[in-house]
């Protein structure tokens, strides 16, 4: 039992070595890019002009809301489909297996009167 749990130990360090790795450099890369292209002072330049335009700043705001609500629907009903999906799935398998077992002890016990 021990070594099973040491084993699993194991697999459990790698996979979020692994993962902290992967995560290291994507965040490298963003970072890279992000200096390359300058868009630290390119928001911050935005961000102080919309500071002075309120009006402006609520109309960015709501353009982003409108541009965004179609994706955020949209990856709304892909989960909520998907959760239903394999709920159904689960549901369904469940009870072929229920309604196997029932005809098979049927069966075992009508065999052996």
């Amino acid at each position: 039992m021990d070594r099973r749990h040491k084993r699993n130990e194991d697999l459990a360090r790698f996979i979020l070595s692994r993962s902290s790795l992967y995560l290291h450099r994507i965040n490298k890369a963003v970072s890279e890019t992000a200096a390359r292209y300058r868009l630290q002072e390119i928001a911050q330049a935005i961000f102080a002009s919309l500071q002075q335009y309120p009006i402006l700043a609520l109309a960015v705001a709501i353009a982003i809301f409108t541009f965004t609500l179609p994706f955020l629907v949209f990856i709304f009903f892909t989960m909520t489909t998907a959760v239903m999906a394999f709920t159904g799935f689960v549901l369904i398998e469940g009870a072929l297996i229920m309604a196997a077992s029932v005809m098979l002890r049927a069966a075992v016990l009508r065999t052996k009167n």
